[in-house]
């Protein structure tokens, strides 16, 4: 049986620019060979997953999409590939434990890590029509999120913060 799926609208991002200029050599070097590409999503964008309200990404908040490590872009696990809508949620919900309705109101607070990581995989099987590179994802974070997760932990302050890591950038 062929299921159809929705045509669905990808958001509007622009890539922020590696902080290579001025900087020494080994800053550079590191920058071209190992740091991920921060993007900025330029307009509010929305998704509906299935069985869930409407969530909404604010222009302005800025994310490396999937932190997967470059070793693993070579077999469809590239950040700004197909885990590209996915991650966008998946790294605001870990940035903040909640998610934001349509309206901008928060939602699904205080779900924890393992909510946010199931999420990303129904996200990924809905938009992407195949359910590998979900359970894919989730088996990493599994075993590789634990650092990441407590990391925004300690960062959260209750208010939305768009910027994270990348204040700087």
């Amino acid at each position: 049986m062929s299921q159809e799926l929705k045509k669905i609208a990808m958001p509007i991002v622009r890539p922020v620019p590696l902080k290579t200029r001025d900087q020494g050599w080994w800053t550079r070097t590191k920058a071209w060979l190992w740091a991920a590409r921060v993007w900025e999503v330029t307009e509010d964008y929305v998704y509906q997953p299935e069985g869930l309200p409407a969530l909404l990404i604010p222009a302005g908040f800025m994310t490396d999409f999937a932190s997967s490590p470059r070793l693993f872009w070579g077999i469809g696990m590239d950040p700004a590939g197909i885990l590209l809508i996915p991650s966008l949620f998946h790294d605001f919900a870990y940035r903040h434990d909640f998610y934001l309705d349509a309206d901008g109101n928060r939602i699904l607070e205080g779900q924890g890590k393992r909510f946010h990581d199931r999420l990303l995989q129904q996200i990924s099987a809905e938009v992407n029509g195949m359910a590998a590179p979900g359970w894919l994802a989730i088996a990493a974070l599994d075993v590789c999120g634990w650092p990441a997760w407590w990391a925004a932990c300690k960062r959260r302050t209750g208010e939305i913060d768009l910027l994270g890591e990348y204040a700087d950038r």
